[in-house]
């Protein structure tokens, strides 16, 4: 992981629907050229909408800069 900033939650990108159930299967992932993009902040977005996950995995964000 190239990001700077460390991630104090799970790291489980999978949740198949379950809402009951902590994540922990990281299966989702941006491939970044470490000589060109500089990775500032990373993060996995777990929100729910209505209790419910709109996805059966859950959105990895990043924030970068161009080298």
């Amino acid at each position: 992981m190239l990001s700077k900033n460390k991630v104090k939650d799970t790291l489980g990108t999978f949740n198949g629907f379950n809402t009951a159930k902590e994540s922990v299967d990281r299966i989702d992932f941006i491939f970044v050229s470490e000589n060109s993009i500089k990775v500032n902040k990373y993060k996995v977005l777990r929100e729910k909408n209505q209790g419910k996950y709109p996805s059966d995995h859950f959105p990895v964000l990043i924030n970068t800069t161009l080298k």
